[in-house]
């Protein structure tokens, strides 16, 4: 009895007309294969159909295997400007237009999904109406409004409605505030996230920026079926809004991933009293996109020199594989000005504090460099960008996709 890869395969052959969605796949050990995107199996594995002027082959992936599915576009849809970005406890993200709600759930018009998404209150961290600033401390026991004004109200949120939300503030009492003067809510975090485990995750990254994860449960008529656990909900996604697939909990973990506990950072600053910068976990130093000559990676790690990050490995990894490099934002800043200076870094990696690799020196016109190292049996992993010309001046260094593989 044939099964349902094998018909589908068969209908392929014989209807040379049918079209899918072209895809090129990355796998662990870097190999890249190209083809038609066919199906998901419950392995689970990627069907792809290769074709050549001279064959129609077939194609199994198993989905631990993948690093990254990347999907051609072609005319893809255009998108509105005026999106709000809603991030989730989990840290998913999903971009929409805020269209309607009340007092439990959210109701989001999502490019993404090509329709409304309802988003329950209590799973939603943070809503921004423009690009993302950095609130002070406050209080955590109250959601908190930041209006384009520059004020802040701290107050309890009851209910969404269209185009406004309705809170209750101790003195001033219930007050109706618009999206319109807002720039971004917090909401207070009635009960702390917890990570569960439901083994091989699918990561979806929409054309707008939305990320979701989950399992993949089917590709039908050119829609991705995939099941959001954190949300408890059954999405259906068309094909021609997903920009990438990743694949976490599998063989390979990344390195932006680990717990606060399981990483420990240092910096030291060029000059004395230079101040102190965290490493940006799946953004550049400036909270931007990690993008290394004209590739963009939507995991890795940004820092500055002289940053070192120790990861806790224990002995459970084979192999460490990353791409190197300064952001593009420092090209185009180059590009943009004849004055510029600086733009020089060195990369170093250490394995239980003994020395496994440095870089030559990597200048802002460098192209990426691969790492690629065996870390058997390591029990911590020391990732170090250092000084190379001109103190620290314009040295937005990258850790593109840094990964570990079991």
């Amino acid at each position: 009895m044939l099964s349902k890869w094998q018909i589908v395969f068969c209908i392929l052959i014989f209807c040379g007309n049918w079209t899918w969605s072209e895809v090129s796949i990355l796998k662990l050990d870097n190999q890249i294969i190209q083809g038609e995107l066919v199906d998901f199996s419950h392995e689970p594995a990627a069907h792809l159909v290769i074709r050549s002027s001279a064959s129609v082959e077939e194609e199994q992936v198993f989905c631990e295997n993948i690093v990254k599915i990347s999907f051609d576009l072609g005319n893809s849809v255009s998108l509105a400007a005026d999106l709000a970005k809603v991030i989730l406890n989990d840290g998913s993200v999903v971009y929409g237009k805020l269209k309607d709600g009340d007092e439990k759930s959210l109701i989001l018009e999502s490019e993404l999904l090509s329709g409304n998404f309802t988003i329950e209150l209590t799973k939603i961290s943070e809503i921004f109406f423009e690009k993302e600033i950095v609130e002070q401390e406050y209080n955590t026991d109250f959601d908190r409004l930041s209006f384009k004004s520059g004020d802040v109200l701290d107050c309890f949120i009851e209910s969404f409605g269209k185009g406004y939300l309705e809170v209750q503030h101790d003195q001033l009492g219930k007050i109706t505030e618009y999206f319109n003067k807002l720039r971004h809510i917090k909401f207070s975090l009635l009960e702390p996230y917890k990570k569960e485990n439901i083994g091989l995750t699918a990561n979806v990254i929409g054309i707008d920026g939305s990320s979701l994860s989950g399992k993949i449960l089917s590709l039908k008529n050119d829609m991705l079926e995939l099941e959001v656990t954190y949300l408890n909900q059954q999405l259906h996604i068309p094909l021609n809004r997903i920009k990438y697939i990743f694949f976490k909990n599998g063989r390979l973990s990344y390195l932006s991933d680990f717990p606060k506990k399981a990483y420990q950072t240092k910096y030291i600053a060029y000059f004395p009293g230079g101040g102190s910068y965290r490493p940006l976990f799946d953004q550049n130093i400036r909270g931007g996109t990690i993008e290394l000559s004209g590739q963009k990676f939507h995991k890795g790690i940004g820092v500055i020199p002289h940053t070192e990050i120790a990861f806790y490995l224990g002995g459970k990894f084979k192999k460490f594989q990353s791409y190197i490099g300064l952001d593009d934002e420092v090209r185009r800043r180059y590009q943009n000005s004849s004055t510029m200076i600086g733009g020089s870094v060195v990369f170093k990696v250490l394995l239980d504090n003994e020395p496994v690799y440095t870089s030559s020196t990597l200048y802002w016109f460098s192209p990426p460099q691969s790492v690629d190292i065996d870390v058997t049996g390591k029990k911590v992993i020391t990732l170090i960008v250092s000084f190379a010309e001109n103190g620290g001046i314009n040295d937005m260094a990258n850790w593109g996709g840094a990964r570990l593989i079991k």
